[in-house]
């Protein structure tokens, strides 16, 4: 697990806002942010390397999708993280 040591990037911030509402696929988050698939895709797994979200598997109608939850941890840095970026954008 890894922290960021800077403000964190307007893609993250979106992806970051988008699952502190609750879990989320990569397609989804594309659509809900705006961002470009790869974009969307590149920070979820960022998120996952930091160990600030997990990945579960969801099955059912259509093929299976990797959905991003954020941790515990991933909340709390999430939060501080956001709190970092508005204050550096003062």
């Amino acid at each position: 697990m890894s922290r960021p040591a800077s403000p964190l990037t307007p893609n993250t911030v979106a992806i970051a806002r988008l699952l502190l509402k609750g879990p989320t696929w990569g397609y989804a988050a594309h659509q809900d942010t705006g961002l470009s698939t790869s974009a969307a895709y590149l920070v979820l797994e960022r998120l996952k390397t930091w160990g600030w979200a997990i990945v579960t598997i969801q099955t059912g109608d259509g093929p299976p999708r990797r959905v991003y939850t954020l941790t515990r941890l991933g909340r709390r840095r999430v939060a501080e993280s956001l709190r970092l970026t508005v204050e550096y954008t003062r």
